[in-house]
């Protein structure tokens, strides 16, 4: 028997842990299962899998397209205090993510979620046709 004080573990608990080490807002947690149609306060258990996946690398999309480098700011007011440091993904963290969030969206099915990392549009160069002149008089 549950003690009643003891509260459910939601989704919204599960995708705040996956993301804990990235400087995630619970707003944008909340629009990812809004645009995927699913209410922060469902049970983590009701969720199906590939809900759970796709939600998750919805956020790592979300984390890897934000800018490299955020600046850090700090607010007094008397003896209160409030900082927030900077934080700094490398190329390689910024590899890291990808990867897993490309895997995470092979798992919930949807491949194609994957965002392009080279464009899609070629220029192929055929030379340039110069036109010749007749001969140049000098007057």
């Amino acid at each position: 028997m549950e003690p009643k004080d003891l509260k459910p573990y939601t989704i919204i608990d599960y995708l705040h842990g996956k993301v804990a080490d990235y400087t995630v807002s619970e707003n944008v947690i909340e629009a990812v299962l809004a645009d995927r149609g699913c209410m922060p306060s469902t049970p983590f258990e009701d969720v199906d899998e590939k809900l759970k996946h796709l939600c998750y690398a919805d956020l790592l999309k979300y984390v890897y397209l934000q800018p490299g480098l955020t600046k850090s700011y700090s607010q007094t007011n008397g003896t209160w205090s409030h900082k927030e440091g900077a934080t700094q993904l490398s190329l390689e963290d910024k590899k890291l993510i990808f990867n897993e969030m490309r895997k995470q969206y092979v798992l919930g099915e949807e491949p194609q979620s994957v965002p392009v990392l080279k464009p899609s549009i070629s220029l192929e160069a055929h030379g340039m046709r110069i036109m010749r002149r007749g001969p140049r008089y000098l007057f």
